[in-house]
């Protein structure tokens, strides 16, 4: 940072640093507001104001104090970085790559800039670009933090895959030296649980630092009603609200008091006006700074906060940082731990964490009877008549399918993926079409191995009805192996469609083999790559043994408990109330149990 112009004494400035580097953001920005009414021309405190706000999510805050900065000092370099992110922040795009640009032609070779281009370009799924920002934030900075693993990221949305080799030879050692590598991005390159805590605590540990308030009133009598709080950016056309959604709707209003705080899209859509007419309050706070949203949030006074997002897309967790309630629960949106001293409880069930692996999650563990992942049972299907040519997919042909996101592919999967082609004669794979960088390097991987690559036939994207019913002119999905099908798993037995998975280690690699055994199908997973070749390959051969899992999938959808979303609900309930129990009487968090059956709550 520049000290230019007055500035207070070295010690004062001293102690506010202090205050910052510590993470105690809401004193650091009084002192710097009182600062200011007398140093108002220093470009070091309003740079300071405008980190403060950055870091407190006051974006427009931050925008002003940043701007304030390169007004001073036109030729400030740094100003016109921190300003473009904090228009990021806001989506304001067009500004915010003008303010990137300004600061480039100052000094072309600032990896800072490369990299917060890249951020915005990931954010706003422009993948290609976002690629090659990184690589020259990499090229002027090779230790910029995180650019290589969000570079890697970016590329695995396009399936370049030629990180891996990079990527495998530091993976081992990633975060053993405290750095907060991003977890998220390494869910689908690794299927290595160790290596999530580890990360996941970094990330905690530094971009976390708060002060909790651990104190809460307790209630003189337990209350009548739980106030639970969700927190979440996908209370709308997501996959998140495909999967919620009948839960929401079947909350027992009598016991549970909902609070939805929401910080995703503005835009209006039939699933966020489901979410707005289930709950008893819709919040959006997604324009509040931390500050103004904790002083609305502890005038609720949540006996529950539900972090639905975790370390993904829009993320709040930084406010449960500061403790919102006295139980804070990780759930449904981000399937791994994580690694917060301030999270109490992650919702598995025994398969997704089986007692060998508890050591790697450092949240107490509430497990649920079924499955820890819930599901609409009003989903809409579209009656509209199809057939395979509708979509391009041959009509006597065997069609393999995966519309998982194509992020989680792998060359390992893909492999196994184009041998199965090669042995099934007629046989087409059917993808998703997210980009048209995805498109031609699948294309260039099925001719690295010999296939022709007009057998991979990519779905456009439809609503959500007519993809529904399209799936079941497949015949076999087939998963994904370090990042499973989660709302896609779903969406695939719903409509009938058998899914092929492999158990893994992590949480992400077993969320499918919970499904299935959820809806009493545990003959479709397999425990190794071979076994998952041979069983995709036998049911692609041997139309009775297929018909047979169609027909038990079709009973079972409607009397095993997958389905349910009454049952569900109930269950999700009956964790809530016991968390809060204990709590109530005094005791720390520790895992349990949900019993099969609902309780007389």
């Amino acid at each position: 940072m520049y000290i230019e112009h007055e500035n207070p004494p070295k010690e004062q400035l001293k102690a506010l640093m202090e205050l910052y580097s510590k993470g105690e953001l809401l004193k650091a920005l009084e002192k710097v507001e009182f600062f200011l009414k007398e140093y108002d021309q220093s470009i070091f405190l309003w740079n300071v104001s405008g980190a403060v706000h950055l870091g407190l999510g006051n974006f427009q805050g931050a925008e002003l104090s940043f701007k304030r900065t390169v007004e001073l000092k036109p030729d400030f370099a740094e100003g016109f970085c921190n300003y473009g992110l904090a228009l990021h922040k806001q989506d304001k795009i067009n500004e915010a790559v003008n303010a990137y640009q300004k600061k480039l032609e100052l000094k072309p070779d600032l990896a800072e800039v490369h990299n917060n281009l890249g951020h915005l370009y990931r954010t706003h799924k422009k993948h290609h670009e976002a690629v090659e920002s990184y690589g020259k934030a990499l090229k002027y900075d090779p230790e910029i933090p995180e650019a290589l693993f969000f570079k890697h990221h970016e590329q695995a949305h396009i399936c370049d895959w030629s990180f891996y080799d990079e990527f495998d030879a530091i993976k081992d050692d990633l975060g053993k030296d405290g750095a907060a590598v991003e977890p998220f991005s390494l869910i689908s390159k690794a299927d290595d649980p160790l290596l999530q805590k580890r990360c996941a605590q970094n990330c905690a540990a530094i971009k976390h630092k708060r002060s909790e308030n651990k104190h809460f009133e307790k209630p003189a009598t337990f209350p009548e009603k739980i106030r639970i709080g969700y927190f979440s950016s996908d209370l709308n056309n997501h996959p998140i609200m495909y999967l919620f959604a009948g839960v929401l709707e079947q909350h027992d209003k009598e016991k549970f008091e909902i609070i939805a705080f929401y910080y995703g899209s503005e835009k209006s859509d039939p699933l966020k006006e489901q979410a707005q007419n289930s709950v008893d309050e819709f919040i959006n706070i997604r324009t509040l700074s931390d500050k103004d949203a904790l002083a609305l949030i502890k005038e609720k006074k949540l006996d529950i906060a539900v972090d639905m997002n975790g370390y993904t897309g829009i993320s709040k967790t930084g406010l449960f940082a500061y403790r919102l309630a006295p139980v804070q629960i990780n759930y449904l949106g981000y399937p791994s731990t994580m690694g917060a001293p301030f999270m109490d409880y992650i919702v598995a069930n025994k398969t997704l964490i089986p007692d060998e692996n508890r050591q790697f999650y450092s949240e107490e563990i509430i497990y649920m009877p079924h499955s820890y992942q819930p599901n609409d049972d009003t989903r809409v299907i579209s009656d509209k008549a199809q057939s395979r040519a509708d979509y391009n997919l041959p009509e006597d042909g065997f069609v393999f399918c995966c519309f998982n996101n194509n992020y989680k592919f792998t060359p390992r999967e893909f492999d196994i993926w184009m041998r199965l082609l090669k042995r099934v004669e007629g046989s087409v794979l059917w993808l998703l079409q997210t980009n048209q960088w995805t498109q031609s390097n699948l294309c260039k991987e099925a001719e690295r191995r010999g296939v022709d690559p007009s057998r991979i036939i990519f779905a456009d994207k439809v609503d959500p009805a007519e993809h529904l019913a399209r799936q079941r002119l497949g015949d076999l999905f087939l998963d994904t192996f370090n990042y499973n099908a989660h709302t896609t798993a779903s969406d695939a037995l719903w409509v009938g469609l058998p899914i092929l998975t492999k158990v893994g280690s992590q949480f992400a690699a077993r969320v499918a083999a919970s499904l299935l055994n959820a809806i009493d199908l545990p003959e479709l997973i397999t425990q190794t790559e071979q076994e998952y070749e041979e069983l995709a390959y036998e049911l692609a051969t041997n139309k009775m043994h297929l018909q047979t899992i169609r027909e038990k999938l079709k009973s079972n959808r409607s009397n095993k408990p997958l389905f349910d979303t009454k049952l569900y609900t109930q269950h999700i309930e009956a964790a809530y109330r016991t968390a809060y129990q204990k709590y109530y009487d005094g005791c720390e968090a520790v895992t349990f149990e949900v019993g099969p059956e609902p309780r007389n709550m």
